[in-house]
């Protein structure tokens, strides 16, 4: 009996001490603990404690990701400290020093850092306005550390107008003289705010961002429901290049200021005979890394290509080869069919049961590669991309 009583004493002690290491919390709520890598954590911001410092090793030239999604009307608000105190870097400021517009309520705020030495640092999660906030709330914030070799020629985020927006995924081709407008919509659900980044033409001559529904008002999109894109809503964006451009090497940036899920869809591809195929190359962005991304091939109108998506062969991958999304070979890629889009002045862009499709859920930002091509090498036509994907919120 006493030996029972022992160990329930002990059991009892390691469950307060336990606890009271899980999260070293002061008598007005303040944090100061530890965190680690990938594992997200949790806190509250309020009058009595309006900061709390998540402190992290890391190594000389690392890169890593911090984010604070803020809920229960909290305006998130992150900087680094270095082993001194000093604040060396912050959601206030963009790389080049400009002051950023102040995070809303409820929304996430996203800081990319390069560590300048190898020591410990802290991560402090705050409010706008900090002593002279008003905002209260609960967060999430989670540290991950980026591949230092490839994270810099993919930016975390990035400034489109007025707002600080998300990559969640990256295409780079080669489209070449098309007499078709090169066109870019994005639709999104679940609170996603689409923003399209291109960089395009000869000596990149174009360099632009939209983050509205100009272009894309009355498209009539035909997802998990039908919906009709509205006069100013924030949940579609388009882009517009003329056609009869030459357009060289193309990086088509997908973003969003909010988490979601998205739609998008690329029209101005043309396959010719003497192509053979079309290549584009893709990146997951880094606050997307984990999540699946969904590429579809669609002929247009009265085109006959019957399309063909190939990733070749790469070290111990085999190749991927998908001729009809939903069966056969990529029997697990979900079928198009019936998917899509009517663009309101433009074709309509709906998915079939001979069109194909790959999956995606890359855990790193390397660049994949994706052959475009046709059951028939000599057929040609028209055809576009539709693209599913979303940016997470923390956690997920």
């Amino acid at each position: 009996m006493k030996n029972w009583l022992i160990v329930v004493i002990l059991l009892i002690i390691l469950l307060i001490t336990g606890g009271a290491a899980a999260q070293n919390q002061d008598d007005e709520g303040l944090i100061d603990d530890i965190i680690a890598y990938d594992q997200p954590v949790s806190g509250t911001i309020t009058e009595a404690a309006i900061f709390d410092v998540w402190r992290f090793q890391a190594n000389a030239g690392d890169v890593v990701l911090v984010q604070m999604q803020a809920a229960d009307g909290l305006a998130p608000l992150i900087g680094i400290r270095d082993r001194s105190g000093n604040v060396i870097s912050s959601t206030e400021v963009d790389y080049a020093g400009e002051p950023l517009p102040p995070a809303e309520p409820n929304s996430m705020a996203t800081l990319e850092f390069r560590v300048p030495q190898a020591g410990e640092y802290a991560i402090v999660a705050t409010r706008v306005g900090r002593l002279d906030g008003t905002t209260q709330g609960s967060y999430t914030l989670i540290l991950r550390r980026l591949d230092s070799q490839t994270i810099n020629r993919q930016a975390v985020e990035f400034r489109c107008g007025t707002q600080l927006v998300r990559t969640v995924a990256t295409l780079e081709f080669t489209p070449g003289l098309n007499e078709e407008d090169f066109r870019v919509q994005v639709y999104g659900i679940d609170g996603f705010e689409p923003a399209i980044g291109v960089v395009a033409g000869l000596n990149r001559a174009v360099n632009e961002c939209a983050a509205d529904p100009a272009g894309a008002e009355g498209d009539t999109v035909i997802w998990e429901t039908e919906m009709t894109v509205e006069p100013e809503s924030p949940h579609a964006a388009a882009f517009t290049i003329g056609g009869g451009e030459l357009l060289q090497d193309v990086t088509l940036t997908l973003a969003s200021r909010t988490p979601g899920r998205y739609m998008a869809i690329i029209t101005g591809f043309t396959l010719l005979p003497q192509d053979r195929d079309d290549q584009i190359m893709v990146r997951i962005g880094p606050s997307a890394l984990g999540t699946e991304m969904r590429i579809y091939m669609v002929k247009l109108g009265s085109s006959r290509l019957d399309p063909v998506i190939v990733i070749p062969e790469q070290g111990d991958e085999l190749e991927f080869r998908c001729d009809d999304a939903g069966r056969f070979a990529c029997a697990d890629v979900p079928s198009i069919a019936g998917l899509g889009a009517v663009v309101a002045d433009g074709p309509a862009v709906i998915g079939s049961r001979l069109d194909a499709g790959v999956r995606l859920q890359p855990d790193d930002v390397e660049r994949i590669v994706i052959e475009l091509t046709s059951t028939n090498p000599n057929a040609s036509g028209d055809y576009a991309l539709i693209i599913f994907g979303e940016l997470p919120q923390i956690g997920e």
